[in-house]
């Protein structure tokens, strides 16, 4: 017997194993892998006719995209949920760098027959959907899921827009930074993407939040023409901020035309505000047109407001009960909390300017950092309304005048005015706590 005979040598383990590896390779299917294939829902030339084949063919635990060729998508043989994305990792569906592709179903806002969700999608980490319009059905539904919309319209949904339930995450990013050539900044051309995220003309409410869901509206966006409210928030959480983009320009946020702009309830807390002092001058973010209130929050729920955060025209065609009585831009009632921080204007709204009742707790201005006014002026009625043990407290800075009520600021007999009042035109007030000032 030769001397190597029997001996598995170096070499030969690195080639025996190498071969191993190869063939394991060519074995092992290929849904495992990262991947990234086309959808022609008019049956052109694609890897897949139809997003949900297309769903089909991916692993969910690795990293994919799905972009759309050609449609509309409307995967009619779909059930009531529409087109379900469910247990993935990291999904991207998107439309085509310069173009927007639309899924859609039949059954929209106004349409007769029947309707079911367009999109649904369930315990899934990260879903982005990008340069989509989801049109008619019943929306988006996101349950139990992270997603991020960037140049995402949903529009003519029979019920809500958006709804997040089960502790769900919507990021609505209206300007995204891509850093191609590493150098930490989007100082280059084509690096900053600014975007606009729509939500509208939906049979209910734009953005449903639940629960212990929330939603984050950043930077661009517009959400008007719903029949319901714009954003309503019952027991979840919502961020509104129209932020600098990262070349610092201002961007602006519009909630307009919808029966109620932003509502507060169950529990539910809402932040809201626009960036200041850029050098291009300020962000907006606008709540105004809408037929009833711009704000209402009830109790024991809490809305914020900071930078140049315009609540204007709201509540000029006010319809219901509730909205007649009570017709104001800011609505706040059963123990429910307002915070309105320096920069905030309350301007030209139908009925008050701010109506709390039934323990109502208003703050206008801010003790400390940042300062700035809080401006409550040219509405229908008062600019402050207090009712039922209801309290406001007042800071420096604050201007309550050139309102068309009683006074600029009322309360009856059970509610309290607190602070500095010094910027409030007239009041009619009997309970008015000035700290200790006279």
């Amino acid at each position: 017997m030769a001397e190597d005979e029997g001996k598995i040598t170096s070499a030969s383990l690195y080639g025996n194993t190498f071969l191993l590896l190869v063939a394991a390779m060519l074995l092992w299917p290929t849904s495992v892998r990262a991947a990234t294939v086309t959808v022609d829902c008019t049956g052109g030339a694609a890897d897949h006719p139809s997003i949900r084949n297309a769903l089909a063919a991916l692993d969910p635990a690795v990293s994919n995209t799905i972009t759309i060729l050609e449609g509309p998508c409307d995967d009619i043989d779909e059930g009531p949920r529409g087109v379900i994305v469910t247990g993935f990792t990291n999904l991207t569906i998107q439309g085509l760098p310069d173009d927007t592709a639309t899924i859609s179903r039949a059954g929209g806002c106004g349409t007769p027959g029947p309707s079911s969700i367009v999109l649904t999608i369930t315990d899934s980490t990260i879903v982005g959907l990008r340069r989509l319009n989801i049109t008619g059905g019943r929306g988006l539904l996101v349950q139990n899921s992270g997603v991020r919309g960037e140049s995402l319209t949903v529009a003519s949904s029979r019920g809500s827009g958006i709804v997040l339930n089960d502790t769900s995450v919507l990021n609505l990013q209206g300007s995204t930074c891509h850093d191609t050539n590493n150098d930490g900044d989007c100082g280059d051309p084509g690096e900053l993407l600014n975007t606009l995220n729509t939500v509208s003309d939906s049979c209910s409410n734009g953005i449903s939040v639940d629960g212990t869901s929330s939603a984050n509206i950043n930077f661009h966006a517009v959400i008007e023409d719903n029949l319901g409210t714009g954003v309503n928030v019952s027991g979840g959480r919502a961020n509104i901020n129209a932020f600098f983009d990262q070349l610092e320009m201002p961007t602006t946020i519009q909630i307009d035309h919808n029966r109620v702009g932003v509502s507060v309830s169950d529990g539910g807390s809402v932040g809201m505000g626009a960036a200041t002092g850029g050098p291009s001058g300020d962000s907006e973010l606008r709540i105004e047109d809408n037929q009833q209130w711009g704000v209402i929050v009830q109790g024991p729920s809490f809305a914020g407001t900071g930078g140049q955060t315009i609540i204007q025209g709201n509540s000029l065609t006010p319809t219901g009960p509730l909205a007649i009585a009570y017709p104001a831009g800011v609505l706040v009632y059963y123990g429910g909390s307002v915070f309105l921080n320096p920069e905030t204007q309350v301007i030209d709204n139908g009925g008050a300017g701010i109506l709390a009742f039934a323990q109502g707790k208003v703050r206008l201005g801010n003790v400390g950092n940042p300062t700035g006014l809080v401006t409550i002026s040219g509405n229908d009625a008062e600019g402050l309304n207090l009712q039922l043990m209801s309290l406001a407290e007042s800071f420096a800075g604050t201007t309550i005048s050139g309102n068309f009520g009683a006074a600029d600021a009322v309360c009856d007999g059970t509610s309290v005015l607190a602070g500095d009042v010094s910027g409030i035109a007239t009041t009619k007030c009997s309970n008015i706590d000035k700290g200790g000032k006279k």
